[in-house]
């Protein structure tokens, strides 16, 4: 199962929402919220998290998505065997892998990002890949293009990291993501 960690402010839904969706479709995922146990199939393949403060994990290795409300708490920083995924734009996030030997994956619209939005519709997105990435096991992703169909508006940020989840996790699909 593939851990994935939602770090940030409760209310900042958007990224919850996308994920959900996306994860559902490609394998199943159990949720936790801060207040339920949700899962969308049994035997699911992710497991997501949400919690507002980094978390101290040892042994644990997954994904760690930032949310854009995310607030760096004091002597706070990314656990080691977590790929982090953040908005480039998070200067908090950015400040909790200074000092750790992460690399993280950058979203946005700047053709430096990992991943960037190469064009964002009411329907759907194509995602472009700008460099090559290493997912969780080891097999590397070349620069590509992703379209994205949406069954439900999106913004770029969570399109964007559901994308990387999926990317990082060795989700091989033909040429579309649906969610």
């Amino acid at each position: 199962m593939t851990t994935v960690v939602l770090c940030g402010e409760r209310e900042d839904t958007g990224i919850r929402r996308v994920l959900v969706r996306a994860l559902s479709r490609y394998g199943g995922v159990q949720w936790y919220d801060g207040r339920r146990l949700h899962a969308s199939r049994p035997d699911p393949e992710f497991f997501l998290y949400e919690t507002t403060h980094l978390p101290k994990a040892e042994q644990v290795e997954g994904i760690l998505i930032f949310k854009n409300l995310f607030y760096l708490h004091e002597k706070e920083k990314a656990p080691v065997g977590f790929v982090p995924v953040l908005d480039a734009q998070n200067l908090a996030a950015a400040s909790a892998l200074r000092g750790t030997q992460a690399i993280g994956i950058t979203c946005g619209a700047s053709p430096r990002d990992t991943l960037s939005m190469a064009s964002l519709r009411d329907d759907s997105a194509v995602v472009s890949l700008q460099r090559e990435l290493r997912d969780l096991s080891g097999k590397i992703w070349e620069p590509h293009d992703r379209a994205i169909r949406l069954e439900a508006g999106a913004e770029m940020y969570p399109i964007l990291a559901a994308c990387a989840v999926l990317l990082l996790s060795g989700k091989e699909v033909q040429d579309v993501f649906v969610f």
